[in-house]
């Protein structure tokens, strides 16, 4: 008998990506998109992940006291918790009714996202196929104070425990 080969599904609590510049764009919208990954891990939660060196003005604001804290400079930060409401595994830039067709206001924000991204633009201006991750958003909250990684920030997803996110205090050990 022949062997029956399954793709394998890995779950995981929380998945930080690094946002940097496009996190305004996921508080507007309320979506997530990057690159799409084969083997991507599926979770309950997101944790973007900003760049100090990139978002220091909007950190700043959001947590006055962030500029006089221990050297942030090129560590990853991280300022709330959204919960995973759905994930689109691969939706076509040019083609994003295939997937989205049930969800009118993901489809909406995914089309913003792809029209306010030069690169992306560009491309489905070419007619051009590229395909993204979606993560559609809900509820989040946020730290009352930041969090941010042990070392330098990576560009890898990294992968944590509900638990270490609510019982760390402000360091979270990077890792991919």
């Amino acid at each position: 008998m022949g062997e029956i080969k399954t793709n394998k599904i890995e779950y995981v609590d929380v998945v930080s990506k690094p946002v940097g510049i496009t996190y305004e764009k996921v508080q507007i919208l309320g979506i997530y998109c990057w690159q799409y990954e084969k083997n991507e891990k599926r979770a309950a939660f997101f944790l973007p992940r900003l760049s100090f060196n990139t978002n220091t003005d909007y950190l700043k604001k959001l947590y006055p006291s962030i500029s006089t804290d221990k050297d942030l400079k090129g560590k990853g930060i991280f300022t709330s918790l959204w919960k995973i409401e759905k994930f689109y595994n691969k939706v076509s830039i040019l083609h994003p009714e295939e997937v989205l067709y049930n969800d009118f206001a993901t489809l909406s924000a995914f089309k913003a996202w792809v029209e306010t991204d030069p690169n992306l633009n560009e491309k489905k201006q070419k007619n051009e196929e590229e395909f993204l991750q979606v993560y559609a958003l809900t509820d989040e909250a946020r730290f009352a104070k930041y969090k941010c990684t042990e070392v330098q920030n990576s560009a890898a997803t990294a992968y944590y425990s509900l638990k270490e996110i609510l019982e760390s205090e402000d360091m979270l050990e990077s890792r991919a």
